[in-house]
């Protein structure tokens, strides 16, 4: 599998994207002179979490518990507003995710075995709730073990569908599911992880991948998460504890491989319970 000079070409055209489309922003602005400029808006992009985590996993402990697993992530809009060209709305982001896979913390000196950086580019197109159809993103993202000993990394082109409906319960309560295609294209593997497409790409196009993603959600009452790829279920729950903090009762069970960077080939289950903070 050949080794990543995509990187740096996929960067320059992401920047070109977004630098067209500033421009053409600016050159649609009206004269009205020189005005203080917006802070770039910062969001969260993937619930921040900290909880256990007990695994099949021979390389998982027992003499080490507790392990935990952590995670916290952002992202960041460059424009002030989304872009219209035409029928299409435009809005170009930067994310960045860290998790923290296998963290021994009643080992001796309590190593995260597994810290992952995912920094992500994308453009998300057309955002829109009153249908079924909710728009769309595309871009790059990468995911590495940030090690010195390993090259355990992995870069995809991605393109994202997003789908959703909602319907009332009762007087009080509505239901809203949301539902995610997604597609890649791998564009190179680091040398430890060469093999990391046989358990995220299909079997007849080596090259390409994709999962589901399916989400349940009834406001202040639950959240319910379902991430099912060609080797693996992911399943999140999210129960608000109050309402006037963010701070969800969490629990998490993963099984199948790709759980991480290091150990893909690795099949197993784990899972656990924790809490965390959704904005």
């Amino acid at each position: 599998m050949r080794r990543l000079n995509w990187t740096a070409l996929i960067l320059i055209l992401v920047a070109l994207a977004v630098a067209g489309i500033a421009s053409v922003k600016c050159a649609k602005a009206d004269p009205v002179g020189p005005r203080e400029p917006s802070p770039l808006r910062f969001r969260q992009f993937k619930p921040a979490y900290i909880a256990t985590d007990y695994s099949t996993s021979e390389d998982w402990r027992k003499d080490y518990t507790p392990y935990l697993k952590a995670q916290a992530s952002m992202a960041m809009s460059i424009l002030r507003s989304p872009v219209g060209l035409g029928p299409a709305s435009l809005d170009p982001e930067l994310a960045f995710s860290w998790k923290a896979n296998l963290w021994p913390i009643g080992a001796p000196s309590s190593p995260i075995q597994e810290n992952i950086y995912m920094p992500e580019a994308f453009i998300r197109f057309n955002e829109d709730e009153s249908g079924w159809w909710r728009g769309a993103r595309a871009g790059w993202m990468h995911a590495s073990s940030g090690t010195d000993t390993m090259s355990a990394s992995i870069d995809r082109v991605l393109v994202e569908s997003k789908f959703g409906a909602e319907m009332l319960l009762n007087d009080q309560y509505f239901l809203y599911l949301t539902g995610y295609v997604r597609g890649w294209w791998v564009a190179g593997v680091g040398s430890e992880t060469a093999d990391i497409v046989d358990y995220i790409n299909f079997a007849r196009l080596r090259d390409f991948g994709g999962e589901v993603m399916l989400t349940l959600e009834v406001p202040d009452v639950i959240r319910v998460v379902g991430e099912f790829g060609l080797s693996y279920q992911h399943y999140e729950v999210y129960i608000p504890l109050a309402d006037a903090y963010d701070i969800d009762l969490f629990g998490q069970l993963w099984n199948g491989n790709a759980n991480g960077i290091n150990n893909y080939q690795d099949r197993a289950t784990s899972g656990g319970v924790g809490l965390a903070l959704v904005r």
